[in-house]
């Protein structure tokens, strides 16, 4: 690729110091590199609307409009016309120059145009600055250009001393422009960086011994490698192949450590061993902070182990950290099932509060179902209403799992958390009272049964196994709702049809839905619909079966509304739907939820898997416990809700009075 350049001296420049432009086959697109001590080392790829000839012309515009920049690069290319646009240059172009590490190049540029490049930029530093960027090589979010720009303008030997003196803090200091005349003013930038960092005067005096240590240990005459020493003794993995944090990530982690320990914790910093033991307290609260976060447990019993720890004794802490936490690795098993335990207690002591719900009606019937005896048809109808609701909203109920392992968190060590999972561990099996759902075939009375219109068979699936064989044959999901009829209530009800052609076989899968729709104060009907019809493999279905799925919904919708409410009662009180009902809820809720005596039987089953501090807690005590750290909803007063509402619904309906 052809390119024009051209390198203006100091002494034909008159506000910048230095200045190379090039210009590629495209007349309308130059680089630049500049500086200035106001405006520092700059970059640009400029686009102008206007053809110019002479590159002598571009460099008075420039170098102009610098003179009329107020310190800022931005006000510069402002200045340049609104015809022009910025766009700094990569930054590999100048990394190797400056870091000692080689990035990939963009190869348009000839090397000569490179090395002119690379110089500019070198002459705009400092020779003392240099050393910094050597040593100094993870700048996290900050790009290196950004880095040569603050170095190269302004009080330079006050900007070179912040950076090594706040290793940690330099994409604040970079990046904010405040900071920047505060340094060149010479001033205490402590009490600066104090309130952006949001730090009290004590914690930012920690802070501050976290910087000396990372700044002294990347400087050491015998540490060629610099900053990624330090940096690499606060990450929690102790191992070769792990690369080091960048200074962004050792901020955010020195700046929580500064917030939940003691200055006295941490050496005075007089010898070398003393900074390495600072950067293993980092360590040790990265440990921490990944084992907040693994095991939902909280800052709490994390805080204990950190508090007693004394200064120099980081690395000790840290491998015992590590361990009691790998101790910790099954905790969710613990946290999930007592969490749900807990959970399923406080909601069966809603129920049987709630004035809508009969609990011990409803445990009778239960204790029928289960035991293989007749159910009264009403009181079949009132466990059916509740498990169906109970189960619309079972998902919910695994919600609590992290709230109940903060509330273990702040009630307990780590050392007594890991023996309650021990123990829980040990008897679970003893504690779990479940009921896992009938693999038999599950059938359901049919409410058409089969039904021929115009020429084509409406075929109603009403089992499992026939639900599953024509979700096998017609390769769809069908075989997995017997849940959705089988979940019929006073309010809806689903069908589900194979249309067929006597002739050629099976045309499509309808889902066919009726909803209660009240048409005033007395009186209500069934509204039909059809929201799911597929052919073969969620195909559109032909319009053959379309116009015959039409055909369907105007013969339902003639059908009797008693006709409809006694098929809705049938399946409502079949003792095998009610049976399965009944093991999925047991199975999802972790315990039989339509035990009245549930609660108080949970608080007892779980006292010995618990903490010693909570093992005295009551229903209504862990009630007000996880609702404290609830953020949101609450999803045991969700459940509570949605069943109060389908057993209110079970009142009896008002028919219009005899004319």
């Amino acid at each position: 690729m052809h390119y024009d350049s051209l390198r203006v001296a100091p002494s034909d420049l008159n506000h910048l110091t230095d200045l190379l432009l090039l210009r590629d086959e495209n007349p309308h697109i130059y680089d630049l590199v500049a500086c200035s001590p106001a405006l520092g080392l700059f970059t640009a790829k400029m686009i102008s609307a206007d053809e110019i000839e002479d590159l002598a012309d571009v460099v008075a515009r420039v170098d102009e409009a610098a003179g009329a920049a107020d310190g800022s690069v931005t006000d510069m290319i402002e200045a340049l016309g609104g015809d022009v646009v910025q766009s700094p240059l990569e930054y590999s172009l100048f990394a190797e120059s400056f870091t000692g590490t080689a990035w990939p190049v963009n190869d348009s540029y000839p090397k000569e145009q490179l090395d002119e490049m690379r110089n500019v930029a070198r002459g705009s530093l400092p020779a003392e600055s240099l050393p910094l960027l050597m040593r100094m090589q993870s700048y996290g979010s900050v790009k290196l250009l950004d880095v040569l720009n603050f170095l190269s303008s302004g009080d330079t030997e006050a900007r070179r001393q912040v950076l090594i003196s706040y290793p940690l803090a330099t994409c604040v200091l970079i990046e904010n422009e405040a900071f920047r005349s505060e340094v060149d003013s010479r001033r205490e930038i402590s009490p600066f960086l104090s309130r952006n960092l949001e730090l009290d005067a004590s914690q930012m005096r920690i802070f501050t011994r976290f910087e000396r240590a990372i700044s002294e240990l990347s400087y050491r005459q015998d540490n060629e490698l610099g900053s990624s020493i330090p940096l690499k003794m606060t990450s929690r993995y102790n191992s070769p192949q792990h690369n080091a944090p960048d200074l962004s990530q050792v901020r955010s982690l020195a700046r929580d450590a500064s917030t939940r320990m003691k200055l006295e914790q941490l050496s005075d910093g007089r010898e070398a061993a003393d900074h390495t033991d600072t950067l293993l307290a980092l360590r040790a609260f990265n440990i921490a902070s990944e084992g907040q976060r693994s095991t939902n447990l909280g800052a709490a019993p994390f805080d204990r182990v950190l508090r007693r720890v004394q200064a120099g004794q980081w690395g000790d802490a840290s491998e015992r950290l590590s361990k009691q936490i790998s101790k910790l690795a099954t905790l969710h098993d613990y946290t999930r099932t007592t969490a749900t335990k807990i959970a399923t207690a406080i909601l069966v002591d809603r129920f049987r509060r709630d004035q809508e719900i009969d609990m011990d009606l409803i445990a009778d019937a239960a204790h029928r179902v289960l035991a293989d005896e007749q159910v009264d048809p009403a009181a079949a109808e009132d466990l059916g209403t509740f498990l169906t609701a109970l189960n619309t909203r079972s998902w919910m109920i695994n919600q609590l799992s992290t709230h109940f392992a903060r509330v273990v968190g702040d009630h307990s060590s780590l050392k007594v958390i890991s023996e309650a999972n021990a123990r829980w561990h040990h008897i679970h099996d003893r504690i779990d009272n479940e009921l896992m759902s009938t693999p038999e075939n599950l059938e359901w009375p049919p409410m058409l049964g089969q039904v021929e219109l115009d020429g084509i068979l409406f075929r109603e699936l009403h089992s499992s196994e026939d639900l599953i064989a024509q979700g096998q044959r017609e390769d769809h999901c069908v075989g997995s709702y017997s849940r959705h009829v089988l979940g019929a209530s006073k309010g809806q009800l689903t069908l589900i049809f194979s249309i067929d052609d006597p002739a050629s076989g099976t045309l499509s899968t309808a889902e066919i839905t009726a909803e209660k729709t009240r048409i005033n104060d007395d009186t209500f009907t069934y509204s039909w619909s059809c929201p799911q019809h597929q052919a073969r493999s969620n195909t559109p279905p032909c319009p053959r079966a379309v116009r015959a799925v039409a055909g369907l919904l105007e013969h339902l919708d003639a059908l009797p509304k008693d006709e409809v409410e006694a098929y809705i009662g049938q399946i409502m009180q079949d003792p095998q739907n009610l049976k399965d009902a009944l093991a999925r809820s047991i199975s999802t809720f972790g315990a039989n939820v339509c035990d009245p005596g549930l609660p108080e039987r949970t608080v007892s089953a779980i006292a010995s898997t618990l903490p010693k501090s909570l093992r005295d807690t009551s229903i209504e005590g862990w009630k007000k416990l996880l609702e404290e750290q609830l953020e949101y909803t609450n999803p045991i007063q969700d459940i509570g809700d949605t069943v109060h509402e389908a057993m209110a619904k079970m009142q009896p309906e008002l028919e219009p009075a005899a004319q």
